[in-house]
């Protein structure tokens, strides 16, 4: 788990606004929770973390080698800028399953968040608790709000050469 990362500008997801995100080694982005939880979940969850952007949410291991990486990048010009998140060849925890290699860019201003996923990966492994779930999404800080693009419990490749367009909702009235 990594300490507060700023993402250069104010970021509202679901109705609050954020300037910092926690990256997570298992594949999850949090506005807040700071928790190493490993086993996935489906979208949305009561169990912690909450308030994620899940890329590929699975028991991943980015101590596993000197190729693997987990980077951020801001990049562009107020009111157009962007906010990177990168899982780069990150393998699985109990080296079953290929690495992951996904991005979820934050947009400022819009809102939106676009994950980019070349190859998102499980590996059906039920070591050290379990956690036989892979899920790709977003959830709200109150657990109750969520968007779920996949969940899948089958080992391999799940998804990729995919991109996902998370829309912020518009509010009742609007």
């Amino acid at each position: 788990v990594s300490p507060a990362v700023p993402i250069g500008f104010n970021f509202t997801y679901y109705g609050t606004v954020f300037t910092q995100v926690i990256i997570g080694a298992n594949g999850y982005v949090t506005f807040g929770d700071v928790t190493s939880e490993f086993r996935s979940q489906s979208v949305p969850n009561a169990f912690t973390p909450n308030g994620f952007i899940a890329l590929n949410f699975a028991d991943l291991d980015a101590s596993a080698s000197l190729t693997d990486t987990i980077r951020t990048l801001t990049a562009g010009v107020a009111p157009n800028r962007t906010f990177t998140i990168e899982y780069l060849d990150v393998p699985h925890f109990n080296g079953l399953g290929l690495p992951c290699r996904v991005q979820a860019i934050l947009f400022e201003t819009t809102n939106e968040i676009v994950m980019q996923i070349d190859d998102a990966t499980a590996d059906n492994s039920s070591v050290g608790g379990g956690n036989v779930f892979t899920s790709i999404g977003i959830e709200d800080t109150t657990a109750t709000n969520g968007l779920q693009y996949l969940v899948a419990s089958s080992a391999g490749l799940i998804a990729n050469n995919v991109a996902v367009r998370f829309i912020p909702p518009v509010a009742p009235g609007a």
